[in-house]
């Protein structure tokens, strides 16, 4: 069980210093390493764990384990392009 969470940890922190290198931003200013992220991201990784086993057992319900994942994906993309549509791109701010 602690591996998957430093998956979790070290997926999180790539996704900063990404960030970091990319924009400029910090840890801090990017919201990675928070409790919100760290939170979808263990039930994304949850959700497409059980989805494997699902496959392993019919590979036809795996529409049904997949529906939710894919609605949760959409669901983290609003803030990213809320974001983007209230951030000016030459000022940055």
């Amino acid at each position: 069980m602690k591996k998957y969470g430093v998956y979790i940890y070290v997926s999180q922190f790539i996704n900063g210093l990404l960030y970091l290198l990319i924009d400029g931003k910090t840890f801090r200013e990017s919201g990675h390493l928070t409790g919100l992220l760290i939170a979808t991201d263990a039930t994304q990784f949850a959700m497409g764990a059980s989805a494997a086993s699902v496959w392993e057992s019919n590979a036809y319900a795996i529409l049904f384990a997949l529906s939710p994942l894919y609605l949760i994906y959409l669901t983290l993309q609003l803030p990213t392009l809320q974001l983007r549509a209230e951030t000016d791109s030459k000022t940055r701010l």
